[in-house]
This record gives C-alpha cells, structure tokens and sequence, in this order.
C-alpha cells in the first residue's frame, strides 16, 4: 500500500530541487518520531495508552532503530539552517543523537518511566499480521477507496524497518546539535500531559 504521505514529501522535494537556482530554499528532514509538549498526535496518544493502562505493542522484533527528535532540538535545526548561508540548497536530517537512535521496543517504556507507570509492551509478530494487513490492502483498493486505512502492508513495513538517518552533516555544516537530550525532553513531555 502506497503512502501518499511519503510520495508527497518525494513530490515536494524533486519540485523544490528542481528551481533550487530560482529559490534559495534549504530541505529539512526531521527525525521520524517527532515527540514534546503538544504533540498531540503521538506523544499524548502514547501516555494516554500507558496510563489508561490499555496495551502497548510494537510489531517485530522490536530491535529496528528509530530516528526521533524533540520538538525544541528540531527548531534548533530550522533555525541553524535558516541562519547559515551554505545551506542554500542543501538537503539536511535534523534528528536528535543523544543517543543517536532508539529501538521501537523501548519507545513505550521509556514514556513509561518518566511517566511512573510500569510498561511491558506485547511484541506482535511481523508473520502473524502481513495477512491481515494484505487483506485490508485488497479491501481499500476495492471496496474503501476513500478513507485511508489505519493499518496496512505500508504501515506494517514501517513499523519493522529501521527509520534512522545521521544528523552528522547538519551537525558539521550548520552547526546542530541536541541542545535537550532524550529523558529531559521526555520529562518535560509527561509535564506537559499530566497539565492537560
């Protein structure tokens, strides 16, 4: 199952690439996970999960890298790349590296902790659900072609890949780096939803 999500952000890129001596522009690619306070999307959904004691799972093995980056260290990145002229042009991953990556398996219950609630997240099999997944495919291109199904082949893959990229040449080029490292900015996230 294709992502028009992806192939957008691929479109949008060539297009910018493309009049790059017409525009002077600068293409940021955050990390994958993107987390902090008012991120209402993934980070509250995840504590949400966690607190309502509901069950928390990850697909696979649970060993594949995730990129991610803390909603402030990626402003950092944009600001460092809208401030350095050698930038025009280029192409950077803004993605934090303190550590450099973390396992999807670990996700949960690192929320967990700074949260203060125990989390063993259940693994799923890859095997068990690309049947399924497979199946909600066929179905989409042939019954629900307009509602975007919440779990397919694609999600599925990308959940079981690794999704980490280095930030080294935006750390060399325009001077990035993780200004708040990875517990402090989960930390500050949990702050954030136990405010709501």
């Amino acid at each position: 199952f294709p992502s028009h999500d992806t192939d957008s952000k691929v479109k949008c890129e060539q297009l910018l690439q493309a009049h790059k001596n017409q525009l002077e522009i600068v293409i940021i690619r955050p990390g994958f996970q993107i987390f902090g306070p008012n991120d209402r999307l993934t980070s509250k959904e995840i504590l949400s999960r966690i607190e309502q004691k509901k069950t928390t799972a990850f697909l696979g093995s649970g060993f594949n890298r995730l990129g991610y980056v803390y909603v402030d260290n990626l402003v950092f990145g944009l600001l460092c790349a809208g401030m350095e002229a050698a930038a025009a042009g280029q192409t950077y991953n803004i993605a934090d590296h303190d550590p450099d990556f973390i396992q999807s398996r670990d996700l949960f219950p690192l929320f967990a902790e700074k949260l203060g609630i125990p989390a063993k997240p259940l693994a799923i099999p890859k095997l068990l659900v690309m049947p399924a997944a497979f199946l909600v495919d066929l179905l989409h291109f042939t019954v629900w072609r307009k509602k975007m199904p919440i779990f397919s082949t694609y999600i599925v893959q990308t959940a079981t890949h690794d999704l980490h990229f280095s930030s080294q040449k935006a750390r060399r080029e325009i001077g990035f780096k993780t200004q708040v490292e990875l517990h402090e900015g989960l930390k500050r996230t949990v702050e954030w939803y136990k405010s709501l």
